[in-house]
């Protein structure tokens, strides 16, 4: 949701445009590299793209990368936003449930 209000904002909002332009949209980028890495990560989980589609599945993986990198920059670059409100980590915990799903479903074949 963070992600639709930045891009509203930098759309329709001058004064944050002029203000906040460079950090709003680094901000909407790792948000989506974000998103779009916990989409691929629950995609490969649930074996969406079937093994014989190796070119998806190889750039499903990539947004996978992409999302963990992503979120931790976030975490380390934002921090200072952030506070003491959320405990270290949390946002890895989206790759960490999915992969504990990809094993699981792979152990239980």
């Amino acid at each position: 949701m963070g992600a639709v209000y930045i891009a509203y904002a930098l759309f329709a909002e001058s004064w944050y445009r002029n203000t906040f332009l460079a950090y709003g949209l680094k901000l909407l980028l790792l948000y989506l590299l974000f998103s779009f890495g916990v989409m691929a990560a629950a995609a490969l989980a649930a074996r969406s793209p079937p093994p014989s589609t190796q070119t998806l599945r190889v750039l499903l993986g990539f947004a996978v990368l992409a999302g963990v990198l992503a979120a931790c920059l976030l975490e380390s670059t934002f921090w200072s936003d952030i506070g003491e409100r959320m405990a270290h980590g949390l946002v890895f915990l989206p790759f960490v449930a999915w992969a504990l799903v990809a094993w699981s479903r792979r152990h239980a074949a």
